[in-house]
């Protein structure tokens, strides 16, 4: 039997995890693909490292 605590914590976990992966990698979600995609379409290239920088910067409030 898994205590009440045990699994509100994992539920914390997962969506803290998932916040994080998609605020902050630019391949974390699908929607950042399907950005990076209709950026390139239009002839704008934003790179890992910017979107990371920027995405770290909208992390941390979202988050918290």
């Amino acid at each position: 039997q898994v205590s009440t605590d045990v699994v509100r914590g994992g539920f914390f976990a997962v969506a803290l995890a998932s916040n994080v992966g998609a605020n902050f990698t630019l391949i974390g979600a699908l929607a950042g693909i399907l950005w990076s995609d209709l950026l390139k379409a239009k002839g704008l290239v934003v790179s890992y490292i910017e979107f990371a920088k920027y995405g770290f910067a909208t992390m941390i409030p979202s988050c918290v």
